[in-house]
């Protein structure tokens, strides 16, 4: 079953009657991709009840936006707002922030009297959003890591709460940084951080001392098919779990399959090790600088090819991306067959299961 068949199983249970388990951290990640300007204004704590019925009559069907990942997470929103599991929940310190250079959102969930959950919301399928994703692998922190790492710490110290820090895609990976940079006192507070599907660091963050204070709690949680989850992860151990079906698709977090309470395991296919290898490559290939330039010629040739959306990635269009690559004079050889490799890699994951 997916998702939605663990909230129609269990969303009667309260968190008293049944603990928070790594399904729940996926449900509440998809909170930080909605919009709540309006609704939890600053300073308010709003039961999400309260929050969902409040969105839902502000917006009609049609007012609400269709980029693929939002749609899905109001989905999810609508299916949990009336459950005793989640309907009580409190929300609070809603932040949303965007720019030309940056996308960020975040949001503090009070799970019980004692433990609190933060969400930070990822990126969605637009390419233009994925520039900043991108830019992880020569640059750090970009403008979004350090918001998340402002908006840990200011976390009050004197409460008795506990912290799980989550995020799905590149809130996944704003979780794992924030965590890193907290406070002293404050990251005792913090029992676990999940990345569910999330880029990872570059090797010069991984080696250091603040990662190896998390990495005990740390968990990358990666479906079988994967691409993100793939990306900047050099040596963290993989949670690789089943879904309900195959392709680039399946980094949305709706086609995951759930056994009982927990996602159930798998191995990871083919295509996504031979992808990872190709990844590895890469980043043992180009200094900062080489990767700046390169991720930038990609995003070029895919505007050429009028890829604007991770939806428009089909095969007919990579192949119009290798026709242009071909003919492309700003690429060296080695540059082109590293691409060449990705994007023969990403038609194979679109045919096979």
């Amino acid at each position: 079953m997916g998702i939605d068949g663990y909230i129609k199983k269990y969303g009667h249970l309260t968190f008293q009657e049944k603990e928070f388990n790594e399904v729940d951290n996926v449900i509440l990640t998809v909170l930080s991709y909605i919009d709540f300007d309006g609704i939890i204004e600053d300073d308010e704590r709003v039961p999400l009840r309260e929050a969902g019925n409040m969105f839902f009559k502000r917006y009609d069907k049609k007012e609400i936006k269709t980029i693929f990942s939002t749609k899905a997470a109001i989905e999810m929103f609508k299916e949990i707002k009336d459950t005793r599991r989640y309907g009580d929940l409190i929300l609070y310190d809603y932040v949303y922030k965007r720019s030309d250079e940056e996308q960020f959102c975040a949001l503090t969930i009070d799970i019980d009297d004692r433990l609190s959950y933060i969400s930070f919301e990822g990126t969605d399928e637009l390419i233009s959003g994925w520039a900043e994703d991108a830019a992880m692998s020569y640059k750090f922190p970009v403008p979004a890591q350090k918001d998340a790492i402002k908006y840990v710490n200011c976390i009050p110290l004197m409460n008795h709460r506990k912290y799980i820090l989550g995020g799905h895609s590149k809130g996944g990976n704003l979780a794992l940084v924030a965590g890193m940079y907290a406070h002293f006192w404050l990251s005792r507070k913090i029992i676990k951080i999940y990345s569910n599907d999330g880029p990872g660091l570059r090797n010069k963050e991984y080696y250091s001392h603040r990662y190896k204070r998390i990495e005990d709690i740390y968990e990358l949680i990666i479906p079988k098919n994967c691409i993100v989850g793939l990306f900047l992860h050099p040596k963290k151990d993989k949670h690789v779990i089943d879904t309900l079906t195959f392709g680039p698709i399946t980094h949305c977090t709706k086609f995951w399959t759930v056994e009982d309470d927990h996602f159930k395991e798998a191995s990871l296919s083919h295509s996504s090790e031979k992808l990872d290898a190709i990844l590895t490559t890469w980043l043992e290939t180009y200094n900062y600088e080489e990767r700046e330039e390169f991720i930038n010629n990609i995003l070029e040739i895919f505007k050429k090819c009028n890829i604007d959306s991770l939806l428009d990635i089909k095969e007919t269009k990579l192949l119009g991306v290798i026709n242009i690559l071909k003919e492309s004079t700003k690429l060296d050889k080695k540059s082109k067959d590293i691409i060449l490799s990705l994007l023969t890699t990403s038609i194979d994951m679109m045919k096979k299961k």
